[in-house]
């Protein structure tokens, strides 16, 4: 070279096996250059360890007498760790699968690019004494890695010392669990319940595990449950009867004057529950003074009438067995074809009227209703007081309702009978009431009781022997009855 060439050289580099080229740079002596050379090198991420020619050329350089010289790439091997890890097994035990890991690939490469295989080398076995043993690595070549082990260990711990723990339950196993000595026990759960009995819970269950086999036992104990019978709502007889038992059947009483109802459902063996059977007294139809009673939850109602009296007083309430029971209804056709009966007091304790209560009565000239009246049925004082032609000498059918609200009434209440030639009295706050609904407003006279009663030229006339009486059941006159218009 004449002292006025320039030299440039391409710089030497140097990387590791799998990385990215470095960036190429040069040097220039003995001058300086106009523009930049152009570097070039053949070696990719993939290219194996060695050297390649890092190739420089003029580029975009302008000055004349310039002399390129080449660099050197240097790939070097990259380093590859190869492991076998830790692992602890029981003395006794089967040796553990050792596995080889391997930390340092490159290029998604794995370990078949090994010319040579790792060998592990060990001298455990699974009957060595407890302690600790190394698991050597060794080998393994790999033209693009330089290898570095990483030794393993083997620990063998002394061999446990286990238990069964077995649970019985009446006699067969149900559970079988394995407890090291001295181990904490925890208790099984108990078993799901069954129906009708309890469970004992676990005997002989210790808290921690023995150095013998345990067995702890468990039972199931047969319940027992409430039988009661009970007779209108009053104990009558209780049991404690065996689940599944046959269930005793207690015998029905008696008493004088009623009828026992029977028991509710019995079953034939017990339930897992207690068990209640329900009877009561249904009082037989009974008579007194000629009326016929019909006693049910409580209440009395009249259900017929075997007597000769023309007139009939409705009591609000009648004694039976030293207890009093209000009578509150007049029952379907108790009355029916009464033609001897003349006149009716239907007492204040009366609610409802039945269906054709007092159908075909039909001397039935004068009706006194009480204040509790609500519901009067279908003919019920249909075909009564026949010639109820009210005239100035002869007396009509005459009604008298305490009931200050209009009793809700079937349109046949009246049915046949001549209501329309017939006297209603009704407080007198309650007329309109009564005037504006049927059958009431068929009345061919409806007046209010005091108003009637205050009216100058009537005038009462007693009764003489007849027995008659208020709605509380005091004997009086019938000043309401008969009044004679003058």
């Amino acid at each position: 070279m004449g002292q006025d060439e320039i030299v440039v050289t391409a710089n030497d580099k140097t990387r590791v096996y799998g990385d990215t080229n470095p960036s190429f740079d040069y040097t220039v002596s003995q001058g300086e250059i106009s523009g930049t050379p152009e570097l070039k090198c053949d070696a990719t991420k993939k290219s194996s360890v060695g050297k390649y020619e890092i190739k420089i050329s003029s580029g975009t350089v302008t000055t004349p007498n310039v002399t390129y010289l080449n660099g050197t790439l240097t790939i070097t091997k990259a380093p590859l760790t190869i492991s076998v890890g830790e692992y602890t097994i029981e003395q006794g035990e089967d040796l553990p699968e050792f596995k080889i890991t391997y930390d340092g690939f490159k290029n998604n490469e794995t370990e078949e690019v090994l010319t040579k295989k790792v060998v592990l080398s060990y001298t455990a076995t699974s009957t060595s004494e407890p302690g600790e043993y190394a698991i050597g690595l060794q080998g393994a070549e790999a033209t693009n890695y330089e290898i570095k082990y990483v030794p393993g260990k083997l620990t063998i711990t002394p061999a446990r010392k286990v238990y069964t723990l077995t649970y019985i339950i009446d006699n067969e196993t149900y559970k079988v669990v394995e407890y090291e000595e001295g181990a904490t026990i925890t208790p099984e759960e108990e078993p799901a319940s069954r129906e009708g009995y309890t469970f004992s819970g676990w005997e002989g269950l210790p808290e921690t595990m023995p150095n013998y086999n345990v067995t702890v036992t468990g039972s199931y104990t047969i319940n027992k449950y409430k039988l009661i019978y009970i007779v209108d709502n009053i104990e009558y007889s209780s049991y404690d009867v065996e689940y599944g038992a046959i269930v005793p059947v207690e015998t029905e009483p008696t008493k004088e004057g009623f009828t026992f109802s029977g028991w509710s459902e019995i079953p034939s063996t017990m339930p897992a529950m207690s068990v209640i059977i329900t009877g009561y007294f249904v009082m037989s139809t009974f008579e007194l003074n000629g009326l016929k009673y019909q006693l049910e939850d409580g209440k009395v109602s009249i259900t017929g009438f075997n007597s000769d009296d023309t007139e009939v007083v409705i009591p609000t309430a009648i004694e039976i067995d030293g207890e009093n029971y209000s009578v509150t209804s007049i029952s379907l056709g108790a009355f029916q074809g009464c033609k001897g009966i003349t006149s009716l007091i239907i007492s204040n304790g009366i609610e409802n009227i039945g269906d054709e209560a007092f159908a075909g009565c039909s001397n039935l000239k004068e009706i006194i209703i009480g204040n509790r009246v609500t519901r009067i049925g279908s003919r019920a004082f249909a075909n009564i007081s026949r010639n109820s032609n009210r005239t100035r000498t002869e007396e009509g059918l005459k009604v008298v309702c305490y009931a200050t609200e209009v009793p809700e009434t079937a349109p046949d209440a009246f049915d046949n009978t001549e209501i329309s030639k017939a006297l209603l009295l009704v407080e007198d706050a309650s007329v309109n009431s009564y005037k504006s609904l049927s059958p009431w407003n068929g009345f061919g006279n409806i007046r209010g009781i005091n108003d009637y009663t205050a009216i100058e030229g009537i005038q009462s006339k007693a009764i003489g022997s007849k027995n008659l009486f208020d709605l509380y059941g005091n004997r009086i006159l019938a000043a309401l009855l008969e009044p004679i218009i003058q």
